[in-house]
């Protein structure tokens, strides 16, 4: 259908599951343009919604990225969009628009270290963040987001290697302050597991990047010195 009704769009097909860093690197390395849009295949988008993202990313040169506000898709009429915006360390890449010029700042997705999915957002704007720029959450864009529609179905480890790459993440980029000042989030994200159901697999994904230590050291040296991610 894509390929019939939408023949000026530049359909990339892999014979295989590469993973969501190695899949969105390719889309991201054809891609032209002063801007980039990601958009998860369960979203649904909304009038105007593009246009105050633009608007953001021209008020200032260190305005690198802008994250949308997301809501149930049966909620969208029911948000009102609003004049405001929150500055973040990282926002959804389900609904994200960002000036292209970052690839040549601080690279790409890490395809090595968080494939298959999982964390790979969060690095790249960690690593714009420590770069100097800034990100931001709009209020004046929304859009529809099932959430995990495009992947929970057929990976049943995601839950796992959602909260494993983030805290990979944190772990690759953070200085000590910034850590412990996620200490807070993270645990709050232990206590809602003892709701669901999901403590073993949170303290599981918090307790695995620390097995191996020195990738830990490798990754926080590479990131500090502007080295090149390896592939």
């Amino acid at each position: 259908m894509l390929k019939k009704e939408f023949k000026w769009v530049e359909l990339l097909q892999n014979r295989t599951n590469l993973g969501v860093p190695v899949s969105t690197n390719k889309g991201f390395r054809i891609a032209e343009g002063r801007y980039i849009v990601t958009l998860g295949n369960d979203t649904v988008v909304t009038e105007n919604w593009l246009e105050p993202c633009i608007e953001h990313l021209e008020s200032s040169y260190d305005v690198a990225c802008v994250g949308i506000t997301l809501c149930e898709p049966n909620l969208l009429n029911k948000i009102k969009p609003e004049n405001k915006f929150k500055y973040r360390d990282a926002v959804c890449s389900q609904g994200m628009v960002f000036k292209r010029e970052m690839f040549d700042k601080v690279g790409y997705y890490d395809e090595k270290n968080f494939n298959p999915i999982g964390g790979e957002e969060v690095d790249w704007q960690y690593r714009i963040k420590n770069a100097g720029y800034r990100i931001i959450e709009t209020m004046r864009s929304r859009i529809g987001h099932i959430g995990g529609a495009d992947s929970a179905p057929r990976n049943p480890n995601r839950p796992f290697l959602l909260n494993y790459g983030r805290m990979k993440a944190i772990l690759y980029n953070d200085s000590p302050i910034t850590f412990w000042k996620r200490v807070p989030g993270l645990l709050m994200t232990l206590l809602k597991s003892f709701q669901e159901g999901t403590t073993n697999v949170i303290l599981k994904s918090y307790i695995a990047p620390f097995k191996d230590i020195t990738n830990i050291l490798t990754e926080r040296r590479r990131r500090r010195l502007g080295l090149p991610l390896a592939r």
